[in-house]
């Protein structure tokens, strides 16, 4: 139970931590593609947030695996009851 206390408050600092970023963001102009629809964008400070937290997962939990809204698939087939994801 240790082990997802410490998870828990990893996600909790990186989600502080990204939330900062993109409030500093505020107010500068962003490039926004659109991956299916007009009403499906994607700006580069979602990608820039989604590899901040795949940049710490993988450097802090190795083991664990990452399925990520822009982009990051899991790398080989997985067990989401065998596995942390």
């Amino acid at each position: 139970m240790d082990h997802f206390k410490a998870v828990y408050e990893s996600a909790k600092e990186w989600a502080l931590e990204a939330g900062r970023n993109l409030r500093d963001s505020l107010g500068q102009q962003l490039h926004v593609d659109y991956k299916t629809s007009e009403a499906d964008l994607v700006t580069e400070k979602d990608r820039e947030i989604e590899q901040f937290f795949i940049r710490n997962i993988k450097e802090t939990y190795p083991h664990h695996r990452i399925i990520g809204e822009e982009g990051m698939l899991a790398e080989s087939p997985y067990h989401p009851a065998d596995e942390i994801v």
